[in-house]
């Protein structure tokens, strides 16, 4: 195969020039230098014959005095909700509602900082997974927090496993979780890890950096 069709723009900025690799018989590797920091999301579209890559620059972070978060966008996801319930404390606390809590307490903090937030699950509603990162996307936003409260599959429960994580799909979002995941160690919780390769479907289908966070 040929690169014949791939147009090469001289004002192009973030991606560099695309070079291609056959590697076998039916896979092809396209590798696309970005000219940046930090990768800052990218997507696919098929349309007809045509493949699409679109790689998002990166946003502009404020310079001191004022906070890096002003101005931002973070699409805050309170993970399950409506009918499903998630995890079931042994005092019958349902995991929906400490989601939702912890979101509000994150949303205040944020907003207080100078960024933006939107609530993709708000209140006890229960939209599908799609339909969350649909609305991240369509708001354009900057960052993508789900947050969970995980639960021991077994009778010994938090006496047997415990500890706090979150979980990154792309290894471009691998230091905003561990950087999540050291201030949650902060607060004297125990260690479960920072996991990546993590398929969950709005982690997998944003279009901006994204993590999630199982409080403990």
């Amino acid at each position: 195969h040929a690169l014949t069709w791939i147009s090469h723009k001289s004002g192009a900025r973030i991606v560099g020039p695309v070079t291609g690799e056959q590697l076998e018989d039916g896979r092809f590797r396209l590798t696309l230098p970005v000219n940046c920091r930090q990768i800052w999301g990218y997507w696919t579209e098929m349309q007809g014959n045509t493949l699409k890559l679109y790689v998002r620059r990166p946003p502009t972070i404020a310079e001191p005095p004022d906070s890096p978060l002003k101005g931002l966008l973070f699409a805050l996801e309170a993970g399950h909700g409506g009918s499903n319930s998630g995890a079931v404390g042994r005092m019958g606390t349902k995991e929906k509602d400490v989601n939702l809590a912890a979101v509000l307490a994150l949303q205040e903090a944020l907003e207080q900082r100078g960024a933006q937030t939107i609530q993709v699950r708000p209140r006890d509603s229960s939209p599908s997974l799609r339909e969350r990162v649909d609305r991240a996307n369509a708001a354009g936003a900057d960052f993508y927090v789900s947050m969970h409260a995980n639960a021991a599959g077994n009778t010994r429960g938090f006496l047997e496993i415990s500890g706090t994580s979150t979980y990154y799909l792309d290894a471009h979002c691998y230091l905003p979780a561990d950087l999540v995941y050291r201030r949650l160690l902060d607060l004297d919780w125990q260690e479960f890890g920072v996991v990546g390769n993590f398929s969950y479907s709005p982690l997998t289908n944003t279009r901006t950096p994204g993590i999630l966070v199982e409080q403990a």
